[in-house]
């Protein structure tokens, strides 16, 4: 809220700031939707109906895609499972650094339509997932640890555990 009204300040109070307002404007956002999106994604716990995980791994598997075979190939080269974990990590940063960078060089047609490219597609995925919850691989198949700590696996045995008693218990 803070932001939001920094951002509604400035463009009324300091209309040469407008682009540090869009910027304001466009992380109050960026940042609000995806709290309430964590949120809305929380109350979906405890998941009274069945996960669709092995069903998922099987369709995978049909299409000659599964998981281990993959991060086994990654432990052959552990630096580029590592530079894949940094990229999947840095994935929000990465999108706060566009907003800020679209915001601050005036390109606000185009803040505004990746703003809405990405609420618009977690709305739908969060959707999806409320009608058809699944939580990866990690819960189905077992990585040995050392190849999980020699690529930096992001989401190991301990990631799906966590999302077994999430779906079971729900959120503590």
């Amino acid at each position: 809220m803070g932001l939001l009204s920094l951002g509604f300040w400035m463009r009324a109070m300091r209309p040469a700031m407008i682009r540090m307002a869009d910027m304001a404007i466009a992380a109050a956002i960026y940042i609000g939707f995806s709290g309430v999106i964590a949120i809305l994604i929380y109350t979906r716990f405890p998941i009274a109906g069945p996960l669709h995980d092995v069903s998922l791994a099987a369709f995978d598997a049909h299409l000659g895609y599964v998981w281990s075979h993959f991060v086994d190939r990654m432990a052959a080269s552990p630096d580029i499972g590592r530079l894949l974990g940094w990229v999947y990590l840095s994935s929000l940063p990465q999108l706060a650094l566009l907003v800020v960078y679209l915001a601050m060089t005036g390109r606000t047609r185009t803040l505004h339509r990746a703003l809405i490219a990405g609420t618009t597609s977690l709305i739908v995925i969060v959707a999806y997932w409320w009608v058809w919850p699944s939580f990866g691989p990690a819960k189905l198949q077992t990585i040995p640890k050392e190849i999980a700590d020699a690529i930096g696996l992001v989401h190991a045995a301990e990631e799906g555990a966590r999302m077994l008693a999430l779906a079971e218990q729900g959120a503590p």
